[in-house]
C-alpha cells in the first residue's frame, strides 16, 4: 500500500481529459476504501462517480491510466462539459497566479460513438478522465458507456505521471486527498481516506 506520493506538479491540458510504490497484498486488491463525499454547489446534471488511485507496485508512467475519474451524466439529456475541470486538492489549493502544467486537466471535447467529436456527454453515460497517455475513445463496460480521455500527464508531475493520494498526514484517519470537479462556476469534491484498495465506489 502506497503511504505517500509527491505533491510535486502534475497534470496538462487534456485535449478532452489512473499505483501504489511498494508491494500490496492480494487482500487489498479486491477491497475498496473508505470514502467519506460532499459537494460544493453541485454541477447540474452531473457528479463525481468511481475513480481509481492506485496499482500493485510501483508507480510508473506506463501505469498511470490506473488513475481515472468518472463524471457521470445523471440526466437522459446531453450535458455540455467543455472547459470541464478536474484535479487533484493541491493543485485546487493553488492560488490564481499559478499557471504551472501538473495536477490539472481541462475537456475540450469528448469522442462520440460514431467516431466523432463533441462538447457534450450524452445522458447517462459516464466521462472517464485517465490519468495517464491514449487515444480517446468510447467504449461499453458493465451495461455503461464511457467517453475516454486521457491526460498525458507529464512524467515529472506527482510521482511519474501520477497524483491521486497524496498520503495521509499526521492523522491517517483524515482524508488522503480530494478529487475536484469544476465546470463554470459549479463545483464538486469527493475527499477520501485509503486505507487500502485501488478504486472508489
Amino acid at each position: 500500500m502506497r503511504l505517500n506520493k509527491s505533491a510535486i506538479l502534475f497534470a496538462g491540458v487534456v485535449i478532452a481529459a489512473s499505483m501504489a510504490t511498494g508491494a500490496a497484498s492480494a487482500a487489498n486488491a479486491v477491497v475498496s476504501s473508505t470514502v467519506s463525499t460532499s459537494s460544493g454547489a453541485d454541477i447540474p446534471n452531473l457528479k463525481i462517480g468511481k475513480f481509481g488511485w492506485n496499482w500493485p507496485g510501483a508507480d510508473k508512467t506506463d501505469n498511470a491510466n490506473a488513475e481515472y475519474v468518472d463524471v457521470e451524466n445523471t440526466s437522459s439529456d446531453p450535458v455540455n462539459v467543455k472547459g470541464l475541470v478536474v484535479e487533484d486538492a493541491w493543485r485546487h489549493g493553488q492560488p490564481d497566479s499559478y499557471k504551472g502544467p501538473c495536477n490539472r486537466f481541462t475537456i475540450s471535447s469528448v469522442p462520440q460513438a460514431d467516431g466523432t467529436t463533441a462538447e457534450t456527454l450524452p445522458g447517462s453515460h459516464v466521462l472517464r478522465v485517465y490519468v495517464g497517455s491514449g487515444t480517446n475513445r468510447v467504449f461499453t463496460w458493465g451495461g455503461v458507456t464511457y467517453h475516454a480521455v486521457y491526460g498525458h500527464s507529464p512524467s515529472k508531475c506527482g510521482y511519474n505521471s501520477h497524483i491521486f493520494n497524496n498520503g495521509p498526514g499526521s492523522s491517517k484517519s483524515a482524508p488522503w486527498d480530494t478529487v475536484y470537479v469544476q465546470l463554470g462556476a459549479d463545483t464538486e469534491f469527493k475527499s477520501y481516506n485509503f486505507s487500502f484498495g485501488y478504486w472508489v465506489p
